[in-house]
C-alpha cells in the first residue's frame, strides 16, 4: 500500500492539538497516519534488499553462524584472561590460598589427595589448564567463524562478478567503444571483491565488539570505580 499523503501543516497542527487535548481522535488519526508513512519506505527497503540478496545468493545462515561463533569465543576469551590474572598473582606472591575456593578450582581439588591438593603448584596447574582450554575454544571458535564469512565472501564474490558479467553481455558494441576496459575490469574483479572484504571485516568488528563487552564486564567485577573512570 501506498503511504497517505500528510503535509508538513497537518501534521504540525496535530501536534499542537495533542499538546492540548491528548484524546482529540482526528489528531490522533493524523498521527498514526504519520508513523505510516515511515513503515512504508523501511518495508519497501526490506523487501528490496531481500531481493537483492537472493538474487546475488548470500546465505545468511552461514553469517549467522559465525557470529555465533564469535560470540561464543568472547566469554572464553574473557575466562582465560581472568584465570591469567590469579596465576600471575599467585606467582608474585607464592600463595594460592586466595583461589581455592573458587567454584571451579575447589571441585577439582576435592578430587586429589589430601597432601597434593594443599601444594600451591596443584593450583597453578589447575589454573593453567583452564586458561589452556579456554584459549583453545576461543581460538577454535574464531577460526571456524571466520573460516564460514570468509567461505561466504568467496562465494558472493564469485555470484556478483557472474551477475556484472552477464549485465556485460547485454549490452552492444557501443557502451563498450565508450568505456575503458581496464575500467570494466577493475568493476569486475577488485570492486567486487571489496565489497566481499566488507563481510569478513564486519565479522571481525562482531568479534571485536563482543570481546569488548566481555573485558568491560570483567574490569566491572575487578573495580567499578576504576572502570567508571
Amino acid at each position: 500500500p501506498k503511504p497517505p499523503h500528510i503535509s508538513k501543516g497537518e501534521i504540525n497542527r496535530a501536534g499542537q492539538t495533542l499538546i492540548i487535548n491528548e484524546t482529540d481522535s482526528n489528531s490522533q488519526n493524523i498521527l498514526s497516519q504519520w508513523r505510516g508513512c515511515h513503515a512504508y519506505p523501511m518495508n519497501t527497503f526490506q523487501v528490496t534488499l531481500r531481493d537483492k540478496l537472493k538474487k546475488l545468493g548470500l546465505n545468511s545462515w552461514v553469517l549467522i553462524g559465525s557470529a555465533c561463533l564469535a560470540l561464543l569465543a568472547a566469554p572464553f576469551e574473557g575466562v582465560s584472561f581472568g584465570f591469567l590474572i590469579p596465576a600471575i598473582k599467585g606467582v608474585i606472591e607464592r600463595d594460592f590460598s586466595f583461589i581455592k575456593h573458587h567454584p571451579l578450582i575447589s571441585p577439582v581439588l576435592n578430587l586429589l589427595p589430601e597432601a597434593t591438593a594443599e601444594r600451591a603448584s596443584a593450583v597453578f596447574i589447575i589454573l593453567i589448564i583452564y586458561i589452556f582450554l579456554a584459549t583453545c575454544i576461543t581460538n577454535t571458535s574464531q577460526y571456524f567463524s571466520a573460516l564460514g564469512v570468509a567461505g561466504e565472501s568467496r562465494r558472493f564474490a564469485n555470484r556478483l562478478r557472474k551477475l556484472i558479467y552477464s549485465r556485460y553481455l547485454n549490452f552492444g558494441k557501443f557502451f563498450f567503444d565508450q568505456n575503458n576496459i581496464g575500467h570494466l575490469h577493475q568493476v569486475l574483479i577488485t570492486y567486487t571483491q571489496q565489497i566481499a572484504t566488507k563481510l569478513a571485516e564486519l565479522n571481525i568488528a562482531l568479534s571485536q565488539l563482543f570481546s569488548l563487552i566481555v573485558y568491560l564486564i570483567i574490569m566491572f567485577v575487578i573495580s567499578w570505580q576504576l572502570t567508571a573512570l
